[in-house]
């Protein structure tokens, strides 16, 4: 499984790809992005499976940067990360797969990733 974490807070950014690494299978690799639009350009070039993505960045919002690498991988699974609700219903319009409230931990991410997975599967 390909993951891109993407956080413009380097220590932030540090904690979110230790606990994603955490929550996932073996072998799961996670490139880390302070900047969305490196991750963005990363995308292009390399296949991605999830995006966890803090909602507001600098010059690309985590909704947005979620929107433009889902139009390339259309099965990509989103996750959108902020301190509170803000974000919320801006993500829910988005399908994205799961919103976090942050900080997030290991069990948080495995059984959001697992209610994705479970959601696919009901339809």
């Amino acid at each position: 499984m390909k993951i891109i974490a993407v956080d413009p807070n380097p220590e932030k950014l540090m904690r979110l790809s230790a606990e994603i690494r955490k929550s996932t299978p073996p072998g799961s690799s996670v490139e880390c992005f302070c900047d969305p639009l490196y991750a963005h350009q990363y995308s292009f070039y390399h296949p991605v499976d999830a995006l966890y993505a803090v909602a507001r960045m600098g010059r690309l919002t985590g909704l947005e940067l979620a929107e433009n690498m889902r139009s390339r991988y259309p099965a990509l699974r989103v996750f959108i990360l902020w301190h509170n609700d803000a974000f919320r219903q801006e993500a829910e319009q988005l399908e994205v797969d799961g919103y976090l409230i942050t900080p997030v931990t290991a069990d948080a991410l495995k059984k959001t990733m697992e209610d994705a997975e479970q959601w696919d599967r009901s339809f």
